[in-house]
């Protein structure tokens, strides 16, 4: 069992550096709200240079996987190793940041942009050419008359 020889509230600042970086970035939409929680916990004792095995043995408290005792847990390990990885993930996107379009990064979007403009255009010039298209009557919003 590893020991704590640090106070545990040194990681709530650079956790919370990460969560504001964290809120500029895409993470929020691809990750699950707990490992983003879990990346900041990682973050901080990264930053404080703590050694990674207290991550590892918090996961393994935290999933009931105390000692693997003749090998038993060994899918749970498996998990817990994915995740570690999952949370470097986590943090090398929140790293990254928003990185700047290239020039042809920015004219293919907005070519797809042009495209689908397009496409929902001719869509609906077709519905209404169809035989029987009546225009629906938009609701009149009392508030404006």
């Amino acid at each position: 069992m590893l020991l704590l020889n640090f106070n545990v509230e040194t990681i709530r600042e650079p956790a919370d550096q990460f969560f504001r970086k964290a809120l500029l970035s895409d993470v929020m939409l691809m990750y699950p709200p707990s490992q983003i929680a879990l990346a900041a916990l990682k973050y901080g004792l990264d930053a404080l240079n703590k050694s990674p095995d207290v991550l590892s043995e918090f996961l393994q408290k935290l999933m009931g996987v105390e000692d693997d005792w003749k090998g038993m847990h060994g899918d749970a390990l498996q998990t817990i190793e994915k995740l570690i990885i999952r949370l470097n993930e986590i943090i090398d996107v929140v790293n990254d940041g928003v990185k700047p379009l290239t020039p042809e990064e920015h004219a293919a979007i907005q070519a797809r942009t042009e495209d689908w403009a397009s496409l929902n255009i001719a869509l609906e010039e077709r519905r209404q050419a169809r035989p029987g298209y009546t225009k629906k009557e938009e609701p009149v919003d009392s508030d404006d008359e």
